[in-house]
């Protein structure tokens, strides 16, 4: 019940109001609204501090900070201020800017953080921290590094700051994922920049430079390279993609409105978007934002899936479809034993590599030295024998209970033959774990977690001529520990390559083959290539 009324509220949810009007940047009407709104603010004094500002930030940073000499009051925003920073936000109007600025966002991401927390934006010069800057979505704090506690005129860093208390709980999550995070706060550096322009210095021509430098850093630390989508570099790479976007948006001119649009629709259309699907769902968006075929060519470029299996896999996901993934899956081998050995000790917690029987080297020899045998060869003086173990109703193996220490377990089956084919992979493990297919690495994860059969990572593996040989190695952190996987025949990576491979455009061929090379775990893709399924 308590999921079902989160769910309803925020279908419910609406974008908040805007300072600003919905007019085009060059227009009349947005100029003079914007104009309106800086003399608003210059002329109406800002409400004097709350005590729930005293008590949450202004005491306790004091202490913090002997060098906070000065507490400047704005209408969004508070700065705990050095004598330095005082002086120069004085001459840059400091305050003003920073509150236009959260204006813009407001306008941009139709959320207001100041509402969520129930007071202002503070920033303030943290003793604790050598340079930069660095902000606290949940709590809307911005931290200033020492070497820049009197600087008070890099606007941009702290638009890029400020969107992170924009994106803390904002319902677009799933276009924020991995480097996208702080690839849309540095993305912002150029939008605020862009919606003050017309203000003139220092916004004058930065909305510009950005539009060049973005994809420019792009092309160097991402196109380049042969990384996946979901390891794109953060900061200039990843918003290196949404500048591209936007200088192609209408007609060369930077139309901002498609960003309103991607950002806000998600207020009314939430979407609930597992992990091995952002990509596909984001790539969905952005075309319903900025529209075809020049969105697609982008999309393409950074290395997107793009094919039908993937898009409509992911817009069949939001928040009324519990399973991170509708399609069809079994226990592997729920009336066969699994093999396991373990635990083995990890007291010194050391990482995953350093397993005491090289858990990698297992999977190669048993594939290549003792195809024949039931279970991986193993040393007896290292390790007891194999024993027997078996899946729950879920997939499930419990490993140890709750009172396990840190550990190493390893885990080992056979795929029955009429699963020697193209098979997606739902993994769960507590805490980390890796899979081998016949010596190859199909899927990693490192961190801690719980194992949850229900919202698996998902991978890809293709049998198909294949020993079947599964090696799973395990590393619990401590508390108790398990691991779950279920199989599905088929997949999206397979239907989609095949899809767009099959196709009469040769840029979508070409797309496919690029999409595939990027994949972080080559054994499906060579296993598709040397069936004669690839460019080569």
């Amino acid at each position: 019940m308590l999921i079902l009324a989160c769910v309803c509220s925020i279908l419910r949810a609406q974008p908040a109001s805007s300072a600003l009007p919905d007019a085009p940047l060059k227009s009349a009407a947005y100029r003079d609204g914007l104009m309106d709104l800086r003399d608003r603010l210059k002329a109406t004094p800002p409400p004097p501090l709350t005590q729930r500002e005293r008590t949450e930030c202004v005491d306790w940073m004091r202490r913090a900070n002997p060098a906070i000499t000065q507490v400047l009051v704005g209408h969004r925003v508070v700065v705990m201020a050095t004598d330095g920073f005082a002086a120069r936000a004085a001459k840059s109007e400091f305050l003003l800017n920073i509150d236009l600025g959260y204006e813009v966002l407001v306008h941009l991401w139709g959320n207001d953080p100041c509402a969520r927390i129930g007071r202002r934006v503070f920033i303030w010069p943290d003793p604790d921290m050598g340079g930069g800057h660095r902000c606290i979505g949940e709590q809307f704090r911005i931290h200033i590094g020492r070497s820049d506690w009197d600087n008070a005129e890099w606007f941009e860093r702290f638009f890029h700051e400020m969107t992170h208390g924009f994106q803390y709980g904002h319902p677009a999550g799933h276009l924020m994922v991995n480097g996208f995070f702080e690839g849309w706060a540095e993305f912002m550096q150029a939008a605020v920049a862009d919606h003050l322009a017309p203000l003139g210095p220092p916004f004058t021509g930065r909305a510009d430079w950005y539009a060049r430098h973005f994809p420019s850093e792009a092309r160097k630390q991402y196109i380049n390279t042969r990384l996946p989508i979901e390891e794109i570099v953060a900061y200039d790479p990843a918003a290196g993609l949404l500048m591209e976007l936007m200088n192609h948006s209408k007609m060369g001119r930077r139309d901002w409105s498609p960003v309103r649009r991607l950002l806000q629709r998600q207020f009314t259309e939430p979407r609930w978007t597992p992990s091995h699907l952002w990509p596909a769902m984001m790539a969905s968006d952005l075309i319903d934002a900025f529209g075809e075929p020049k969105t697609r060519k982008i999309l393409a470029k950074y290395r997107f899936p793009l094919d039908a299996a993937s898009l409509d896999r992911a817009r069949a996901q939001n928040w009324v479809s519990a399973r991170p993934d509708p399609s069809p899956r079994t226990v592997l081998n729920a009336n066969a034993s699994w093999q396991a050995l373990g635990p083995f000790d990890n007291a010194r917690r050391f990482g995953l590599e350093w397993n005491p029987l090289d858990a990698e080297d297992m999977a190669w020899r048993w594939c290549k030295v003792a195809p024949d045998k039931a279970t991986p060869p193993i040393d007896p003086i290292r390790s007891s024998p194999w024993r027997s173990v078996k899946p729950d109703s879920s997939g499930t193996i419990t490993l140890d209970g709750p009172a396990g220490g840190p550990a190493y377990f390893y885990l080992a089956t056979t795929l029955p033959p009429d699963l020697r084919e193209p098979l997606t992979l739902y993994i769960g493990s507590d805490d980390e774990c890796a899979v081998w297919l016949d010596g190859e690495l199909v899927n990693f994860y490192r961190g801690t977690r719980a194992c949850t059969p229900d919202y698996p990572d998902v991978a890809y593996a293709d049998a198909t001529g294949t020993k079947g040989q599964l090696v799973v190695l395990v590393m619990n952190h401590g508390g108790a520990s398990a691991f779950s996987i279920a199989v599905a025949r088929g997949g999206a990576l397979f239907e989609g390559f095949a899809q767009r491979f099959a196709s009469a455009d040769g840029d979508a061929r070409a797309s496919a083959g690029s999409y595939l090379a990027s994949r972080r775990f080559q054994q499906p893709v060579r296993a598709m290539l040397a069936r004669g399924q690839g460019p080569g």
